[in-house]
């Protein structure tokens, strides 16, 4: 018997700096702070306990909008080339059940090729995520091209 799985949501993206900067700004709380979100989120929290089984949980707010959460256990962590994390909305509204996010990171000559895979995502929520994660990946390569901010934000590193 064979089972049907839902399909996923696979961006590249090449970024012009080293792996090992890369893999920082998705691991760091401080770092994601600074890039997280779709253009026009402001991130609220982030925290974060890398590794294996270790929890995140990341609070986002769009003008005018209550906070979103987004949190995950990370699966498997490997600097800086791989990371996988699974994903769920906590707001009952936005759930979508738990999927799987990998991350893979490629040195590039100077620069990295990032492939992000969202797997295990329903078809009504494909199409929303994708935009999603390109404005994601978008905000990730201009921050890793501009001084880093110096704002405080709540941050919980484990």
């Amino acid at each position: 018997m064979s089972q049907q799985t839902p399909e996923a949501v696979i961006i590249q993206r090449t970024i012009a700096a080293p792996p090992e900067k890369v893999f920082a700004a998705w691991t760091d709380p401080g770092l994601l702070a600074q890039w997280w979100g779709p253009p026009g989120t402001h991130v609220t929290s982030v925290e974060i306990d890398l590794q294996i089984n270790g929890r995140y949980r990341i609070g986002l707010q769009q003008p005018n909008q209550d906070i979103y959460f987004v949190n995950g256990t990370y699966q498997l962590i490997q600097p800086p080339e791989k990371l996988i994390f699974t994903w769920h909305w906590e707001q009952p509204s936005m759930d979508i059940g738990q999927s799987l996010v990998t991350i893979e990171i490629r040195r590039h000559g100077p620069h990295s090729t990032l492939t992000l895979t969202h797997a295990q995502l329903p078809q009504p929520a494909r199409a929303s995520h994708r935009q999603g994660w390109q404005g994601i990946l978008h905000n990730l390569a201009t921050f890793l091209n501009q001084p880093p901010l110096t704002e405080q934000l709540p941050i919980n590193n484990k």
